[in-house]
């Protein structure tokens, strides 16, 4: 990530910044400021108001079609039958994953202890939200011997995007060309442009562009 001529970096809320930030980050203060600029009460705006409206509609439109709740309207249209059968299933899984989930927190939580011991940080005695990934990642490491970023060096990016193209061109019978760079619109210079045709006909099928970064499109 690039610094500017005060040692600081400006981040953006998409994944590639928030994810290291939220398992590699040292500091609490800052892996809690980008969870809360990002998932926090104020994030959303109105949305939430948004979110409150389409449950009403949902409701209504539930309540007209002869359905108690918008749940048991759309289960009646899935293989699920009824809205009960999905509650049952739902909670027999969550009875049964608690005491997993209760361990892996547990685990957490002592890991968290123990980091906080040695760095003299004052234990707060919780796993906040901006706290499980980067001590999920620290477990990896230190107990599994798991280094995500070590592992990145072993799958260059050029390499894994050419194989996964090879591999779905052999799957699906196809062929991709890349069309040139300004010979199609794109959205950013980035962006490729793959040709598509049939791989024992020959005949073309269409295209699709290729984006492997997140961006705003104004």
């Amino acid at each position: 990530m690039d610094k500017d001529e005060e040692g600081k970096c400006t981040i953006t809320l998409k994944y590639p910044d928030i994810i290291p930030i939220g398992q590699t980050c040292e500091v609490a203060e800052t892996r809690k400021a980008v969870a809360d600029a990002r998932e926090g009460v104020n994030a959303y705006q109105n949305n939430l108001e948004l979110v409150a409206k389409g449950i009403g509609l949902r409701k209504q439109i539930a309540t007209l079609l002869g359905f108690p709740s918008w749940a048991e309207y759309i289960c009646s249209k899935r293989m699920s039958g009824l809205y009960k059968a999905v509650d049952d299933f739902l909670t027999n899984l969550q009875n049964k994953l608690e005491w997993a989930g209760k361990e892996d927190y547990d685990t957490l939580l002592k890991l968290k202890e123990g980091h906080c011991k040695e760095s003299g940080i004052e234990f707060d005695g919780m796993l906040n939200a901006w706290d499980t990934s980067f001590y999920g990642n620290r477990l990896l490491k230190t107990k599994y011997g798991v280094d995500s970023e070590a592992i990145k060096e072993y799958f260059p990016l050029d390499h894994v995007v050419a194989t996964t193209l090879e591999i779905y061109q052999e799957l699906l019978g196809l062929v991709f060309a890349e069309l040139p760079q300004g010979t199609y619109w794109s959205w950013h210079t980035e962006v490729q442009c793959f040709r598509v045709k049939d791989k024992e006909t020959g005949k073309h099928i269409g295209h699709f562009y290729f984006d492997l970064h997140p961006r705003h499109v104004s």
